[in-house]
């Protein structure tokens, strides 16, 4: 079967041994101290950056996420290195970046005979591994809840899956509970959850509200909360856990019910307004691809409404790590866990006309990263770019195991040392792929390389440039830029039908 072309794709849109000998000192904890604790990772899909109070935005209400910042360290500028949904994940699962483990986009399995980091904390670190939420590792059909081996194969000791809403057929744990809980002569809520999705338009009426009368707690995140706050109250298990909190949302449809979308007064002038201009020549192969799809004439009244929804629903999945975040407070782990708040990509949310992620812009490829750690810290904030493999080699560093193959940069000790120590604000440079473009970010500057043409096709200048509003690509006087950018990117990745002289 022929492969798919990169417009039918957007339309369908290393042995680790424990760690031994002694961890640098870090105050009057050291990371070995603190290594082998339980870990929790809320692992939350597209979530912008700047979507949190906690880092920066003056309307987002968060508070749940804000307060383990308030205890964490915040990485100002984490960016992801697959800007689409499983190119992220399996990213996320194997530390590899995106042209080793092979998932370009969305229509591609990863493979579990792949390295897992959750593998290694089950088999070499003796931790319970466990998933609840989306994690779209595979292509499901019928019941999520007949293809957990599928999970136990990466590594999970259980797991219960839930779906994106846009698999909306599928059953589920939370289809389940919707049947059981329909009361007696009502519509089953599955038909009309299900029904809500198929319907739904940026637009839409919020579900709990005629014709579908779904509450909060009949929502998928609100059902991810209590399913994850359910198995930490439970767990008696001898081992610590790891627990990945999947949450489905705020990914579309950007639809909170009618409490959480009153939180937002359309009229409140500290809104961030959203780069309300379309992209300008030249585009890269994929940003002219993706104009032909997500490109919308939005307005600024049209771009708040959105906002709104999204919004709102960035506070339900905040709701939601509260929800669970009490249960592990009642179980006591709460104080003796690492806890990471973190997220696949981001979303576009009108920026250069679009919605989405795909695209190498700001708003699409940086995420929040919130790390605290046993006990927590004095909260600070670490200026320099990471990256999503960070996170793998944190978590498998958490765990006591050695990082090495899984990632790049174990973030334990730089979290523990504090904004004075020797490695803070370090920063590197990330390489992050999909869809055939190969994008290089390296302190204010980045770089775009098609990989079917094998030439440079983006150039921006953050530091002059913040909205991306200029593709310098072609400007001569970059030329020297541009040669420099591309040799780093020849470094560290090989460039088929490389025309670039």
């Amino acid at each position: 079967m022929p492969r798919p072309t990169r417009r039918q794709l957007l339309e369908g849109t290393a042995a680790v041994t424990l760690l031994g000998g002694t961890a640098s000192a870090c105050g009057a904890r050291s990371a070995t101290d603190l290594r082998g604790r339980p870990i929790i990772y809320f692992f939350i899909d597209q979530l912008r950056a700047d979507a949190l109070g906690c880092t920066g935005n003056p309307v987002v209400q968060s508070p749940n996420i804000d307060a383990i910042a308030a205890q964490g360290v915040l990485f100002d500028r984490c960016v992801t290195n697959g800007p689409s949904c499983r190119a992220a994940r399996a990213t996320m699962m194997t530390g590899l970046h995106v042209v080793d483990h092979g998932v370009f986009d969305n229509k591609i399995m990863p493979r579990p005979s792949l390295q897992s980091h959750v593998r290694q904390l089950r088999d070499v670190g003796g931790y319970h591994t466990m998933v609840v939420g989306k994690t779209h590792l595979h292509d499901g059909f019928g019941h999520l809840g007949d293809h957990v081996d599928r999970l136990v194969e990466w590594g999970f000791t259980d797991a219960v899956e839930l779906p994106d809403p846009q698999q909306h057929r599928l059953g589920s744990a939370h289809s389940d509970w919707l049947t059981a809980t329909t009361p007696k002569g009502q519509e089953d809520k599955f038909a009309r959850w299900s029904r809500y999705i198929r319907q739904y338009t940026w637009d839409a009426v919020p579900p709990d509200l005629a014709p579908f009368f779904l509450s909060t707690e009949d929502h998928l995140d609100s059902f991810c909360a209590r399913t994850a706050a359910d198995v930490v109250r439970s767990y008696q298990g001898d081992a610590p856990l790891y627990l990945q909190v999947n949450f489905p949302g705020p990914h579309k449809p950007f639809d909170p019910t009618s409490e959480f979308a009153a939180l937002y007064d359309e009229a409140d002038p500290a809104f961030p307004w959203p780069i309300l201009e379309p992209p300008a020549e030249p585009f890269s192969p994929l940003n002219e691809l993706y104009q032909g799809i997500k490109l919308e004439d939005w307005t600024r009244q049209t771009a708040r409404a959105l906002q709104i929804a999204y919004y709102g629903k960035v506070s339900m999945v905040d709701r939601g790590v509260g929800i669970v975040v009490d249960a592990l407070r009642e179980a006591g782990m709460y104080d003796d866990a690492w806890i990471v708040v973190h997220s696949d990509h981001g979303e576009l949310l009108a920026d250069h006309m679009m919605t989405g992620k795909v695209l190498s812009y700001e708003s699409a490829i940086r995420t929040p990263l919130i790390i605290k750690p046993p006990g927590g810290v004095d909260p600070w904030t670490d200026l320099g770019q990471v990256d999503l493999m960070d996170v793998v080699a944190s978590i498998v560093g958490m765990a006591g195991l050695d990082p090495s193959g899984f990632g790049d940069d174990d973030l334990v000790d730089r979290v523990l040392e504090g904004s004075g120590g020797p490695r803070a604000h370090h920063t590197k440079t990330v390489l992050f792929e999909n869809l055939g473009h190969v994008g290089l970010r390296r302190d204010d500057i980045k770089l775009g390389w098609d990989l079917e043409l094998g030439q440079p096709v983006e150039l921006f200048d953050l530091a002059s440039d913040p909205d991306e509003r200029t593709n310098v690509v072609s400007d001569p006087g970059r030329r020297a830029l541009l040669d420099e950018l591309v040799d780093d990117l020849r470094s560290r990745r090989t460039l088929p039908r490389d025309n670039h002289n």
